[in-house]
């Protein structure tokens, strides 16, 4: 992390990727390389290298006095090499010493101007702005300042009268614009939608209008469209670390830890890269693996590199380490600021068996109204009084009794959204009387709740594979314990071990459909495709979901073999695989790998509304056959569910570009 330490002696700037240290004490004179240096220092500044600059600075920092001419001088390229690396903080107290610095460069004003907004220092921004007012050569810059210094006044109808108030020319409107949609966000995500299309129209290139379209795809809950355009700000920024983390944030909230991890690792190396490493660190050991290991290895660089460094060397087995976190720098702040810390010190309280500790950490979570995971943090409370205390209820009142009294019930995820052990821990609480002691807890779910592996469990059962896996894992699940455990765990050492340790779990534990096919699944992963058919075969003959899946992968072996009839003979055994759409897609492409033309066009027409490798084969087929009115229509229906997928897009400016030049 960069900093600028001013002390009353001397001015200490320490800029991000040099870490140079500019100190004005005692001017002597220049010689004629000093002052030839001096001219390189400006000129690698004009050429955009700060990095460089800095170094030089450095040599000579010791030698300069504020307080003659020549040390005047030096300020300039110091502020301008601060600018380049936008470090406010350095920039501000750079300002507070010596404004004279900054008399002309309005762009480093600028810098220091939205810097005392986000420290909500409202007076000392008018200050700065009043000095600015008459000889600004950005008058679109400040106005949008004008107007954060109004929100950070709480003075929001202001705010929006001033947005309202005037309009600027081309990509000069956009932050304007930008400010507009997001107060209108809060009651009109439609009325935003449009103001940022607005924007976007007069600045293809910003990349804050197309991060704030990805929030409210995501807001309206249409993920597939958020995600192009997080992808999308990323494209046009690559380096900028707040887009690569706002990505990876979205992977994060959706549970795909594995796509947040690998956009963190892009990160590591960037400035201020602690925030990253923190994430990287943190997620690892808490969800899954890092798929592929980072090309190489730089050091964390920022406030939090102690707390980074402290995660990283946590011995393997453990969640936390009390007596190495006491040593860390600054740790208290930690405690208050970093959501890691709680979860860590919880999963570690839990492990080492205190869970008086582990209640109090839940009950005085600072981090609750932010949490990471709330699902499973009302679960593991649930499982804490459900031990101590036999009941299930963690607030006041259950839903069922809060409606009944005229509360409104809290927001939840819906049932689908659920896992079956949240899904069940919350209905019998809904069912229950609050306070009274629950007698009627199944038995499967009262032995896990009572035993070692229940708050595994709870982190099993919110994709925290890692977390799980952590605690001490059975080498045979109890036969009484829910079938959904055993074959949870048999899938998390699948993603984080490989196939093999969860072939070897698996075939341990007590059989049920659900763990047998993903036996017969790992059978074939495992280099044994017959054990794994012969696993899988009674399994396709029952005309369950289970059954299904089970013919199915068979019959895609053989495909896989080339033997195509025994393919088709496995489908159309199993009572309902072929009238379902994936059944009629191998059907499909059975045909075609047997030279049945027709019968695969008549297959995938048969399917052409609901199959998505139906709707990619017959845009291909009504390409090559030139009709590309039907080839642009299936393409943009493709485009719905592949937003991101370039060879579509591709496609779709080519036909849209045949299809007028076919009109004309």
């Amino acid at each position: 992390m960069r900093k600028l330490v001013l002390s009353v002696i001397c001015l200490v700037a320490v800029l991000a990727t040099a870490g140079a240290a500019v100190c004005f004490i005692a001017y002597q004179s220049l010689t004629s390389q000093e002052r030839a240096d001096f001219e390189q220092v400006n000129s690698l500044l004009a050429e955009g290298n700060p990095t460089a600059a800095a170094e030089i600075i450095q040599e000579y920092g010791e030698n300069l006095s504020i307080t003659k001419p020549q040390g005047i001088d030096w300020l300039i390229p110091t502020v301008e090499a601060l600018r380049l690396e936008a470090n406010v903080p350095g920039l501000i107290l750079m300002y507070q010493r010596f404004p004279r610095g900054f008399e002309d460069n309005e762009e480093a004003t600028l810098l220091v101007a939205a810097g005392l907004l986000a420290q909500r220092k409202i007076d000392d921004y008018r200050l700065v702005r009043d000095q600015w007012r008459e000889k600004t050569q950005k008058p679109p810059s400040w106005f949008v300042l004008d107007v954060d210094a109004l929100l950070v006044d709480g003075k929001r109808q202001e705010a929006l009268d001033l947005l309202n108030s005037t309009s600027f020319e081309g990509s000069d409107d956009t932050g304007r614009l930008v400010r507009l949609a997001l107060i209108h966000a809060k009651d009109n995500l439609e009325t935003a939608w449009n103001i940022l299309a607005e924007a976007l129209a007069k600045d293809p290139t910003n990349t804050d209008v197309t991060s704030y379209r990805a929030q409210i795809l995501e807001a309206i809950k249409k993920p597939a469209l958020a995600r192009l355009e997080y992808l999308s700000a990323i494209q046009k920024d690559p380096d900028n670390a707040y887009l690569v983390h706002q990505l990876a944030e979205f992977y994060r909230r959706h549970g795909h830890y594995a796509l947040a991890l690998e956009a963190w690792t892009h990160a590591l190396d960037f400035p201020d890269s602690d925030v990253v490493w923190l994430k990287t660190s943190f997620w690892e050991r808490m969800a899954v693996p890092l798929q592929k290991e980072p090309a190489s290895t730089p050091q964390p660089d920022g406030d939090l590199t102690p707390l980074v460094n402290f995660v990283r060397k946590i011995p393997e087995g453990q969640f936390w380490d009390e007596y190495s976190f006491e040593h860390v720098k600054e740790y208290p702040k930690f405690l208050r600021t970093q959501q890691e810390t709680f979860w860590l010190r919880l999963a570690e309280s839990f492990r080492e068996g205190k869970e008086e500790q582990a209640a109090e950490l839940l009950d005085f979570n600072v981090f609750n109204s932010s949490s990471w995971a709330p699902e499973l943090e009302k679960a593991l409370k649930q499982i804490v009084a459900y031990r101590r205390y036999g009941v299930l209820h963690i607030d006041e009142l259950s839903p069922k009794d809060a409606v009944a009294k005229g509360a409104a019930p809290s927001e939840t995820p819906t049932a689908a959204s659920k896992h079956q052990f949240f899904q069940r821990l919350e209905d019998i609480a809904l069912e229950s009387p609050v306070g009274m002691p629950i007698l009627d807890v199944p038995p499967d779910l009262q032995a896990l709740l009572h035993s070692d592996y229940a708050y595994a469990a709870a982190f099993l059962a919110n994709g925290w594979l890692e977390a799980a896996l952590t605690f001490p894992v059975p080498s045979v699940v109890p036969d009484n314990y829910p079938d959904w455990l055993a074959f949870a765990y048999t899938q998390a050492l699948r993603f984080t071990r490989g196939p093999l340790p969860a072939l070897n779990f698996a075939t341990k534990q007590k059989p049920n459909p659900a763990l047998s096919l993903i036996i017969g699944e790992l059978m074939v992963a495992t280099g044994s495709p017959e054990a794994g058919i012969q696993t899988l075969k009674p399994l396709s003959l029952k005309d369950t979901d289970v059954g299904m899946r089970a013919a199915w992968l068979i019959s895609l072996l053989h495909v896989e073999r080339k033997e195509f009839n025994e393919a088709r003979a496995t489908i159309q055994a199993h009572p309902s695989l072929g009238q379902n759409i994936v059944g009629k897609e191998t059907l499909a492409r059975i045909a075609l790998q047997q030279g049945d033309i027709t019968r695969a066009d008549s297959l995938y027409e048969a399917i052409g509304s609901e199959s998505l490798e139906a709707k990619f084969y017959l845009a291909r087929r009504a390409f090559s056959e030139k009709n590309y009115d039907r080839a642009l229509k299936l393409t943009q229906q493709l485009i719905i569910d592949f937003p991101d997928n370039p060879q579509l897009r591709a496609d779709l400016e080519k036909l849209k570009a045949l299809t007028e030049e076919k009109k004309l």
